[in-house]
């Protein structure tokens, strides 16, 4: 599996795509007289990196690595705690809007689904950027929210049954025309 990434071949140089360096997360090694991969592979890969060139997202991209770099773990854990924490409301409010919703697989769909249309908003104005990352973890935040939802509801039910002594009460529609 050969996985490529943008960055810079020396710093504030060119953008390349291409492997990280050997022994170097920040390093990128250009793969332009490459012979380990196809030919026709190349070309696409050439082609995809002047598309991004002419586009001028070197900026946008070098710009990731540079917060990246400076801003550590703490930015990094951030990132990901915000992204679960944010949509956990969502999660949770699901199921009282949505008949949908009330089963996990509901709310899962539903979460990846605004997660998608923000991420797309993101792209489409130019405000922040399309990240997979961002999309599972909102999703995983949107599911974690239905299963706090779950919890609050069962503990809201025990009390309630403690407040009446333990026993339950059934409560049953009674039919108009049954008189």
């Amino acid at each position: 599996k050969m996985e490529y990434t943008f960055g810079d071949e020396e710093k504030d140089g060119p953008l390349a795509l291409g492997m990280h360096r050997k022994n170097s997360f920040y390093d990128i090694v250009s793969l332009k007289d490459c012979h380990i991969a196809d030919p026709d592979f190349m070309v696409i890969l050439q082609a995809v990196l002047q598309y991004f060139t002419s586009i001028g997202a070197s900026i946008l991209l070098r710009r990731f690595w540079v917060y990246r770099k400076e801003l550590g773990l703490g930015a990094f854990l951030l990132n990901i705690v915000g992204n679960v924490v944010a949509f956990m409301p969502c999660g949770f409010l699901l199921p009282a809007i949505s008949r949908r919703c009330r089963r996990p697989q509901g709310t899962l769909i539903v979460g990846l689904l605004i997660s998608f249309i923000i991420e797309c908003t993101q792209l489409a104005f130019a405000v922040g950027s399309f990240d997979v990352d961002d999309m599972l973890l909102n999703t995983l935040g949107a599911v974690a929210g239905f299963y706090l939802n779950r919890f609050v509801h069962r503990v809201r039910v025990k009390r309630k049954m403690a407040k009446r002594g333990g026993r339950s009460v059934v409560v049953r529609q009674i039919d108009p025309e049954d008189g």
